[in-house]
């Protein structure tokens, strides 16, 4: 439970006609399980026989099926965005670098041509050589690694995320599965991870 609700949460000691099938508790023993709780997050619940401990495995089990759910529905969204990265903007940088391409090939013949010209005597304008300057910041900020960097580190945090994703579902998947066999009798390890499934 969340450590501010706890305190709402009291024993049901007088009967209610309203309520007929809450059990009465006895306060000695509810203080007793408030006091053995394993932390302060932690709301003692009387389970009166195998009916309602079967209920709880039953919540238990549709807990795990809703976080199923939703661990497919994050890993359909990463999918997706991998997907709209590899089709969208692999293919931009494939356009960019194509169009870059060429730009140099004329950039390269026109420093040349230039260069021809200068030897001759001629002069550039001050038009031509605030033109140089853009182009070479422009080629400067191109090949800036930088780049490709946050590029490479973004795609990697997707992965990573994807992967923690597949994780938890074959994690969940397991406790599904546990849940399920009712005739096997649970373990300590198999207690442990109930409880912090239940807890988180």
């Amino acid at each position: 439970m969340d450590e501010d609700a706890v305190p709402f949460y009291q024993p049901h000691l007088t009967y209610d006609p309203t309520h007929p099938d809450v059990p009465l508790e006895d306060e000695t023993k509810w203080e007793e399980a408030v006091t053995n709780r394993p932390g302060p997050n932690y709301v003692p619940v009387l389970v009166p026989g195998f009916w309602a401990l079967g209920k709880r495995a039953q919540r238990q089990r549709e807990f795990i099926e809703k976080c199923n759910i939703r661990l497919h529905d994050i890993n359909a969204s990463l999918d997706a965005q991998l997907e709209i990265h590899s089709q969208r903007i692999a293919t931009r940088i494939t356009e960019c670098k194509r169009k870059h391409a060429i730009t140099s090939q004329r950039t390269l013949a026109l420093a040349a041509k230039i260069q021809i010209l200068r030897n001759r005597g001629y002069v550039m304008d001050n038009a031509e050589e605030e033109l140089g300057a853009k182009l070479k910041a422009l080629e400067r900020e191109v090949f800036d690694p930088s780049l490709n960097g946050r590029e490479q580190e973004i795609w990697a945090r997707m992965l990573g995320i994807r992967e923690r994703g597949k994780k938890l579902k074959a994690e969940m998947e397991k406790l599904g599965l546990a849940a399920r066999n009712e005739d096997a009798v649970l373990d300590e390890e198999t207690v442990q991870i109930a409880k912090k499934v239940r807890s988180s």
